[in-house]
C-alpha cells in the first residue's frame, strides 16, 4: 500500500480478497514508516480507518500503519482492533522494540538483521 490515495490501495486489497477467497492469508504493508516523494503520511485517523477496513477483509496483519517512532499511535491501532500490527524492520537495535512491546504497539516484530547489528543482535 503506497498510493497517493489509501482508499485505492484498499480497493486493491478487496479485489485480491475476492479473487483468492478466505483460504489464503493476506499480509499488507502500509509503508507508513518511510517518507516517499509525492506521498504523504496518513493521519492516525486514516491509519485506524484503513486498519478497520482491512480487518473486515480478514487481512492477517498490517505492517507499519504509522511511523515506528509513533509508539502511542501504533498502540492505539493495535489495541483497538483484532488485526495484527507488525513492524520494526527499520529499528536500528533490538532495544528499539522495548517500548513497542511494553505498550502493545506491535503484535508481530520484524527485526532486520542488517539494521539490527547482526543475527546475534536481533
Amino acid at each position: 500500500m503506497h498510493r497517493a490515495d489509501p482508499w485505492d490501495d484498499l480497493a486493491t486489497v478487496a479485489a485480491v480478497r475476492e479473487a483468492v477467497g478466505d483460504g489464503i492469508e493476506i499480509l499488507v504493508d502500509a509503508n507508513q514508516n518511510n517518507k516517499s516523494e509525492g506521498y504523504n503520511y496518513w493521519s492516525l485517523g486514516t491509519s485506524l480507518k484503513i486498519a478497520e477496513e482491512l480487518e473486515k477483509l480478514n487481512v492477517y496483519f498490517m505492517e507499519e500503519p504509522r511511523p515506528r517512532l509513533d509508539v502511542k499511535g501504533l498502540a492505539v491501532i493495535a489495541n483497538s482492533l483484532d488485526i495484527f500490527i507488525a513492524g520494526g524492520e527499520h529499528s536500528p537495535t533490538i532495544y528499539d522494540f522495548r517500548d513497542h512491546l511494553v505498550k502493545g504497539a506491535y503484535d508481530i516484530i520484524q527485526p532486520d538483521v542488517l539494521l539490527g547489528g547482526n543475527i546475534s543482535g536481533c
